[in-house]
């Protein structure tokens, strides 16, 4: 008996595949860019890892530089005391807010024009605030139906004083629109 090979033939590749473009690779794709490689510096172009270890590491005092701060709750409250009054509030500090099924201290209140605001923050004695989700719906109804409104924010919801500001104005908007709406 003889040697019996498959005689089928196997395709050429190199002409089949000729036709499809090839893309440029790109090292390291962009989710990895870093100060030590880019798309622009291939792996073999890179410094040694003697050479970088010697660098200091500056990366996380740029994160903390370059990431915004949250108020604290005394530069949260100055900021908002400020605001109010530029907008032609006049708040009275820590006012005992009673309404049916709320009984708060909020950290500003203007009662002439029935407009306040609570700063919630999560780092100090607020942790433990007597505003809660009941009240924060409570203030949302006395909001819609015009009997009182209270800008209520958390620490937690603002990273930086603009944040901040841009929340205010888009309450403030409301509340004018509201009232003129009287």
């Amino acid at each position: 008996m003889g040697d019996k090979r498959d005689k089928t033939p196997t395709p050429d590749f190199a002409t089949s595949a000729a036709h499809i473009p090839k893309k440029a690779a790109t090292f390291p794709p962009d989710r990895w860019a870093s100060p030590y490689a880019s798309k622009t510096r291939p792996p073999g172009a890179m410094e040694s890892l003697e050479s970088l270890e010697a660098l200091p590491d500056a990366s996380a005092d740029a994160d903390e530089r370059t990431q915004p701060l949250p108020p604290t709750e005394t530069e949260a409250r100055e900021f908002l005391n400020l605001r109010f009054r530029a907008a032609g509030y006049q708040l009275a500090a820590d006012y005992s807010f009673h309404a049916p099924g709320v009984a708060v201290v909020l950290d500003g209140y203007d009662a002439d024009r029935k407009t306040g605001y609570v700063y919630v923050s999560h780092h100090d004695i607020d942790v433990v605030s007597d505003v809660g989700h009941g009240e924060e719906l409570a203030f949302k109804q006395m909001f819609d139906t015009g009997e009182a409104f209270v800008f209520c924010i958390h620490d937690r919801d603002v990273d930086q004083l603009s944040t901040l500001e841009h929340r205010l104005d888009e309450f403030l908007a409301k509340v004018h629109r509201r009232a003129g709406g009287e």
